[in-house]
């Protein structure tokens, strides 16, 4: 019996991803001090840009707790719930 497939990539623009593991930065996330520094594990984000010749191997991922940042393939995993 025939159906119709599509495939599509699970880490194109517009999928939801969410962290593999924490992300920690430098500086405080929203630039005041005493605040957190890290993205945590399992937080879900969307792909907003793949990879690109400034950035090979990253894509730019908004996450809900609204910090956009680019991460390496192996930071974020296909959110599948």
């Amino acid at each position: 019996m025939l159906t119709n497939v599509r495939e599509y990539s699970l880490f194109a623009p517009g999928c939801l991803v969410m962290c593999s593991k924490a992300l920690y930065f430098l500086s405080p996330i929203d630039g005041n001090a005493g605040s957190e520094n890290r993205v945590s594990y399992g937080t879900v984000g969307v792909i907003i840009q793949g990879p690109s010749d400034k950035h090979p191997a990253q894509y730019q991922v908004q996450f809900l707790n609204n910090v956009t940042t680019w991460v390496s393939n192996g930071e974020i995993e296909p959110y599948l719930e």
